[in-house]
């Protein structure tokens, strides 16, 4: 069984600084406090469907929550705050991503109803992925294909610009000899950049915080296996 880490001296005085500075609104310590932590929740969230704005938003969250924590008499830091953020950072967004998807199922069941009434003619093009007697499960397959398409772009969009050039063109089916022509490269140079480019998308899905429920649909594993075979 394993054991947890114990802090060591300079850490548990660092987390009482960074206790003492939420409670006191320590500004100097709060911006170092989010500079340390930005650069890993902003790979977390834009990795999993979201934007650098939400990274910032979800930062801000749990500082509101570790904040009311601080108020407790009994509270004590155990791990490193950038640990303990990470940790409360990716339950929130999580949740939020269900709720997202709710949200979304939703919006699109009521769309349908007001389809088939006749009271929104407007809304034939956005459900025409969508058959006249969806189920509930048609709703859920269809978004959340939706979503892993979101999530699988924005890990593209983390990539090196090399890379993301690349796997975009490779999405869009372009032919080893298309892919070298637009990028001026040869085509030897084509499939070693989609192999590496491939490696290197394919750790960040694995990664992913959203990647095993997805999985499970076959669906979305074969949109995914596009990327990572």
């Amino acid at each position: 069984m394993s054991r947890e880490r114990t802090l060591n001296p300079l850490e548990q005085a660092k987390n009482q600084k960074i206790i003492q500075a939420f409670l006191q609104n320590d500004w100097n310590v709060l911006q170092q406090c989010y500079e340390e932590v930005y650069g890993m929740i902003e790979r977390l969230v834009t990795a999993n469907g979201g934007t650098i704005d939400d990274a910032r938003t979800l930062i801000l969250d749990s500082f509101k929550i570790f904040r009311k924590q601080c108020e407790k008499n009994n509270f004590q830091l155990t791990a490193k705050f950038s640990t303990y953020t990470y940790a409360v950072c990716r339950k929130l967004w999580l949740r939020k991503l269900r709720d997202r998807k709710q949200d979304a199922m939703s919006h699109v069941k009521v769309m349908l109803q007001r389809k088939r009434s006749g009271e929104d003619e407007d809304s034939t093009n956005d459900l025409s992925q969508f058959p006249e007697q969806a189920t509930d499960e048609d709703v859920e397959q269809a978004l959340q294909i939706q979503q892993l398409h979101k999530i699988v772009v924005g890990m593209i969009q983390s990539l090196t610009e090399r890379c993301k050039k690349i796997m975009l063109l490779y999405g869009a089916e372009k032919s080893h000899r298309e892919i070298a022509k637009l990028l001026k490269i040869s085509e030897g140079a084509s499939r070693k950049g989609i192999h590496d480019c491939k490696t290197a998308l394919a750790n960040r899905i694995k990664q992913s915080v959203y990647y095993r429920e997805l999985c499970d649909n076959r669906a979305i594993h074969a949109f995914i296996e596009k990327y990572v075979r």
